[in-house]
């Protein structure tokens, strides 16, 4: 008899607890591109170790990608140990895209787990016509995986 009590009083809970999370939108990013500018997105995608999260946050920022012509993504926390992964197979290879992306990521280099889950990690992916201007890919120095960087260059 509790059974019914208990699930609701849960139900109640998580209502309350999903509430906080509801709120308008900040501002507003309109999907038409102007001529001539360029977009970046910055994401913090809190791991992509497993192969089911991943495909899944692969498929949501693919979705964001070309909804907003996105040219440029730079991401945290991809919580891979890339070193685990052959060297063909880079960030932007999860991507099965039409539209030629060419990405850089860093991890910490001193720690070797036995998995490809480690945690931080960063990366930049450039994306489509970007990549002509895309130069010189580097990770952190340090070989922590702190950051990533690539220098954009050219004209226009």
């Amino acid at each position: 008899m509790a059974e019914p009590i208990l699930a609701s009083l849960e139900e109640e809970q998580m209502k309350k607890r999903l509430s906080r999370y509801s709120a308008p939108a900040l501002g507003r990013l309109p999907v038409d591109k102007p001529e001539g500018y360029q977009r970046l997105m910055t994401t913090q995608l809190n791991g992509t170790a497993t192969k089911l999260i991943r495909d899944v946050k692969v498929e949501q920022y693919t979705r964001l990608i070309n909804h907003y012509d996105i040219d440029l993504m730079t991401f945290a926390e991809h919580g891979l140990n890339m070193g685990q992964f052959p060297p063909s197979q880079t960030f932007d290879s999860f991507f099965q895209a039409e539209i030629e992306m060419k990405s850089s990521t860093g991890h910490n280099s001193f720690e070797n787990p036995e998995s490809q889950h480690q945690q931080g990690g960063t990366g930049i992916m450039a994306i489509g016509e970007i990549l002509e201007y895309y130069k010189k890919p580097k990770d952190d120095f340090r070989k922590l995986g702190r950051w990533t960087s690539a220098i954009i260059e050219g004209s226009p």
